[in-house]
């Protein structure tokens, strides 16, 4: 049956591509700093596949009952009420993290763009704006925000490909990809890998969205495909900004890679203006999609779908985005948050509930079985030991 309400495959791969992509792609050349080159890269790749193969587990979970309509009621098919209330809680927590993290990147493009705003008589003024910017996006159907993610991808993009066009365009060090910064293939401190996992983690952590993608796909069986198109062009971006950012700048790669754009002369100014504006567009097509979920599950579980008029779910969605917004106020470390939302919430989420669950719901023997605890146990390390490190 077509449905010509829900997302279309082409709505559908550029909602998951910017689910996927985003903010996070500002820290991986900083990870590559923490891994070396070649670690990584092999680090990277094996996230993707990872989280990938759990994506599907979710699908099939999904697949399994057509009352199955949020990642919570996975939670409870496999675990009951308390298995729906932890992953409620833990995904609440993440995409909440993750929208305070846009909330600041937002905040800083602003500020990247006219630094008078860091400077005025009005507190926290360039946060004040970007929920000013972000919160209308909040009011938005789903199958409208792919017009968005659109415009997010192609932001993202564009800033990997300005990367790469300020390195060639600089024909000595510093930030030239001509005369390379050194660099090294493996960690020059093994003591400091742990956190590059949250970071690395980070650029996968769509998982808490895919239910409600799945369920507003015209053609659901077309799931898969739709993932690996996704993770195909998530993959290919990240590797090229973080090959491209870490060869450029190496031990002096700092927290977000437009930070080190910002310092250096020499690269195309009229480039690098367009860019940062067109990165304005990365938070505010990322925000609406990534708290889509919570909004989902607080309709869904408090409010009596009769009484919740538009009026009043329009209300209610603003007041979660000012609350978001005070978030940023008090905590504004985009690295740290970062780091908690990939060490923590996305193993927890994107690896170590979805395997539990279709355990439960389906059952695991064999090879199968096999290979499902040994990435448990690798997510639970990399949780445990990122999260520690996060906050070191």
């Amino acid at each position: 049956m077509l449905h010509v309400n829900r997302s279309s495959f082409p709505q559908s791969i550029f909602n998951a591509v910017n689910v996927l992509m985003g903010i996070a792609v500002l820290s991986l050349p900083l990870a590559f700093r923490i891994t070396g080159w070649l670690l990584g890269l092999g680090m990277l790749v094996l996230f993707a596949l990872i989280t990938r193969y759990t994506a599907m587990l979710i699908r099939n979970c999904l697949a399994s009952n057509p009352d199955l309509m949020t990642y919570a009621d996975i939670g409870y098919a496999a675990f009951g009420a308390i298995g729906r209330r932890l992953l409620t809680l833990i995904l609440v927590i993440e995409l909440v993290a993750v929208s305070v993290a846009v909330v600041i990147v937002l905040a800083d493009s602003l500020v990247a763009i006219r630094p008078d705003l860091a400077h005025t008589s009005i507190p926290h003024l360039p946060k004040l704006l970007a929920w000013l910017l972000l919160t209308p996006t909040t009011w938005l159907a789903l199958r409208w925000l792919a017009y968005g993610s659109v415009l997010g991808v192609a932001s993202t993009m564009m800033l990997t490909v300005v990367v790469v066009i300020d390195g060639l365009s600089k024909p000595s060090a510093p930030g030239s990809l001509w005369q390379w910064a050194p660099i090294h293939a493996m960690p020059a401190q093994w003591s400091q890998l742990p956190l590059s996992f949250g970071l690395l983690m980070a650029g996968f952590a769509g998982h808490a969205v895919f239910p409600n993608l799945y369920k507003d796909m015209r053609q659901p069986r077309k799931f898969s495909s739709m993932a690996n198109i996704a993770y195909l062009i998530t993959l290919a971006t990240y590797v090229t900004m973080a090959l491209a950012g870490y060869l450029m700048f190496g031990d002096n790669t700092m927290q977000e890679i437009t930070q080190n754009l910002a310092l250096i002369h020499g690269y195309p100014k009229t480039l690098t203006m367009a860019t940062l504006y067109m990165f304005l567009l990365i938070p505010m097509s990322k925000y609406a999609l990534g708290l889509n979920p919570v909004f989902s599950v607080i309709e869904l579980r408090c409010f009596d779908p009769v009484q919740l008029t538009r009026p009043r779910r329009l209300l209610l969605r603003t007041a979660l985005s000012t609350m978001v917004c005070c978030i940023a106020i008090v905590f504004p470390g985009f690295h740290r948050v970062m780091s908690l939302v990939g060490s923590f919430n996305a193993f927890t989420v994107c690896v170590i509930f979805p395997i539990l669950c279709h355990w439960r719901i389906f059952g695991r023997h064999g090879m199968a079985r096999a290979l499902d605890t040994l990435l448990l146990v690798l997510s639970v390390f990399c949780a445990i030991t990122g999260t520690i490190w996060s906050f070191l």
